[in-house]
């Protein structure tokens, strides 16, 4: 109720915070990791897990280096280039801002170990408190009508989620739509 009066508050000014685009992401990657570069598959990795949040992205960062998941490598100027080196790095300097590169970084590269399966990463413990924290914040009926939610997915329609719902919460869920 207290966060719903605040925000019909005339001192108030709600701000709508969007994700970040790829190539922010990839540039904070390369920023927080001190390199100039990421390999393509964990910057795929980074964009699809973080979607597009900061926090996200920097605890994911964080559970990998932690888990030593990954390498870096120092890609020295006129060294021939591996065949796959190409596809394997994706440049930085294409997507970070100017100053990434002036600090010095740009020959350091990171790459994902080669025995490490990203399928396989769980989402850090962190990043559970934190979402399992705003669900407790929520009234009863919000919380069961949210967990049903996530069984379907990020995408559905309000027919399904009505349809997998039990028959008591199927009335009180349009309450909770019309807010």
């Amino acid at each position: 109720k207290t966060t719903a009066d605040n925000t019909a508050s005339q001192k108030t000014t709600c701000l709508h915070l969007d994700e970040l685009k790829p190539s922010d992401v990839v540039q904070k990657a390369c920023q927080d990791l001190g390199v100039g570069s990421i390999s393509r598959d964990l910057a795929r990795f980074l964009i699809q897990r973080s979607s597009g949040n900061p926090c996200y992205c920097k605890e994911l960062l964080r559970c990998l280096c932690g888990n030593d998941m990954l390498l870096f490598c120092t890609r020295r100027q006129g060294d021939e280039a591996e065949e796959n080196w190409e596809s394997l790095v994706m440049e930085a300097s294409l997507l970070a801002a100017p100053s990434t590169s002036r600090m010095g970084n740009d020959g350091r590269v990171c790459i994902i170990r080669p025995d490490v399966n990203l399928e396989n990463i769980m989402l850090p413990a962190t990043l559970k408190e934190t979402a399992l924290a705003q669900l407790d914040q929520r009234e009863p009926l919000e919380r069961t009508v949210l967990k049903f939610a996530a069984v379907i997915g990020p995408v559905f329609t309000t027919q399904l989620l009505l349809h997998i719902l039990p028959t008591s919460l199927k009335n009180e869920m349009n309450c909770l739509l019309d807010l």
